[in-house]
């Protein structure tokens, strides 16, 4: 009889959690991974300095299908009671958007269930006794607010495979299922709101991109910036080579389009427009040209939004106008059967703040009100010096908002754009008064330590 207390966790999984796991008909090759870190650590600026904390690792992340994560699994050893991990996986599920939670030591499982509403969230169940695919998947329909057998479908198909080995990252993957989901809740109106010069550009086209590889068409219209800049912002994407570095690399640069173009069912097309005069009505006219010609579009994404210009006179209060655009941008949704992308104008005051909020938006509220899910996007000069962005979910129709993502990647050159960590906003403004408070205790005791000498 083997005495649990003197194995390792790594035993415990190894001869009691995994077991059970598959017992109860999870595939060990493709629903269940071990050991899987997620994020790199948290990026820490301070002045010139840069760090990164911790790694974050779960022990069990169990899928139903590849990509469409729906349980974590937190283990420990004999010593620790079966609960002990569940503060740990519930911090992990949050991060990675997960429903279904769970603790175990070895003698059996604690189910920490985010789904339910009756008051009955934890419950200790056998080793015996894990649930099947199909009973978490049912939780995770509920979690995610999928209803119909139409809702089911979309949210469950396959991501695009493009015959290499690379996976999305968390954050990705989130993404991902997210917007697929709003598509499949009938969720039709998204906005970012960006601070001048924080990359709106950068971050429009790296979701028109995205969608273009997963199969989706995509009509991409720009205003201010030209057809071949964008170009090549889509072509760093697939090589990694900088825009001004591509005509020396252009070999390479030629290949990897064609490998990228013969291995996605969608197609992209980038249309320019003048920034001065263009109406809803002009934009709808050319949807429909493109769809005379046989390209139907999934996703329009427009850059941006402060652009286009009302079909009727607002007496010279342009504000009044941006509601105008804004209600004729939700009609479209359902005119022509698509998902929306676009961005404004934040206001002088969310130049160079770390969080911009919804009244840091320029111009008509209604833009705000009329929007489905909002992204806010915002860079002190030290994370401009960095490469580093704040970025804040403000609202969601389709799940969490007021979250924070501080100090993630955001490289314009190389459009890259990656999420470390998350916060609430009231987290976020502990965390500013804890790091004044900090500073102000480092200050004080250099000067005691210059006192001393």
């Amino acid at each position: 009889m083997i005495d649990k207390k003197t194995l390792s966790e790594r035993d415990i999984c190894t001869k009691f959690i995994t077991p059970a796991v598959e017992k109860a008909g999870w595939n060990r090759l493709t629903q269940l991974l071990e050991e899987v870190s997620f994020t790199d650590g948290k990026i820490y600026v301070r002045g010139k300095l840069t760090a990164r904390s911790n790694k974050k690792r779960a022990d069990y992340i169990l899928y139903f299908k590849p990509n469409i994560p729906v349980a974590i699994i937190e283990a420990k050893d004999n010593k620790h009671s079966v609960r002990a991990g569940i503060q740990q996986a519930l911090d992990y599920a949050q991060i990675l958007d997960i429903p279904c939670v769970f603790s175990s030591n070895g003698d059996g499982f604690l189910f920490h269930d985010r789904t339910a509403t009756d008051g009955n969230i934890e419950t200790e169940i056998a080793i015996d006794d894990f649930p099947t695919p199909e009973q978490l998947w049912e939780k995770y329909k509920k979690y995610k607010g999928i209803t119909t057998p139409t809702a089911e479908k979309i949210a469950s198909q396959d991501y695009y495979f493009d015959g290499t080995n690379r996976k999305p990252r968390y954050y990705q993957q989130i993404a991902v299922n997210r917007t697929v989901e709003a598509i499949a809740n009938e969720q039709n109106r998204i906005i970012l709101v960006m601070a001048t010069g924080t990359g709106k550009t950068t971050i429009l086209t790296k979701i028109s991109n995205t969608a273009y590889i997963y199969g989706f068409n995509v009509l991409q219209i720009v205003f201010e910036d030209n057809v071949n800049n964008i170009k090549r912002k889509h072509y760093t994407i697939w090589t990694g080579i900088a825009p001004d570095d591509q005509p020396d690399n252009e070999k390479e640069v030629i290949e990897k389009i064609n490998e990228v173009n013969e291995n996605t069912k969608g197609q992209i097309k980038i249309l320019k427009l003048p920034s001065d005069n263009i109406t809803i009505g002009e934009i709808k006219s050319k949807i429909r040209k493109f769809k005379s010609e046989g390209f139907n579009i999934d996703l329009l994404v427009i850059d941006y939004v402060d652009c286009i210009s009302p079909e009727r006179s607002a007496n010279g209060e342009e504000w009044k106008g941006e509601g105008s655009i804004m209600r004729s941008l939700e009609a479209m949704t359902t005119e022509f059967d698509i998902v929306i992308w676009t961005a404004t104008q934040g206001n002088r005051g969310s130049i160079s703040s770390e969080v911009v909020t919804t009244d840091q938006m320029g111009g008509s509220i209604k833009k705000a009100q009329i929007g489905h899910v909002i992204i806010s996007i915002g860079k002190t000069l030290e994370q401009k010096e960095h490469n580093l962005a704040t970025l804040t979910l403000l609202k969601s129709r389709i799940g969490k908002d007021g979250v924070v993502f501080q100090n993630c990647k955001f490289d314009n050159q190389f459009l890259l754009i990656d999420t470390e960590s998350q916060n609430t906003l009231l987290g976020h403004e502990e965390q500013k008064v804890q790091n004044n408070q900090n500073r102000a205790k480092e200050a004080f005791l250099k000067r005691q330590e210059m006192v001393k000498k």
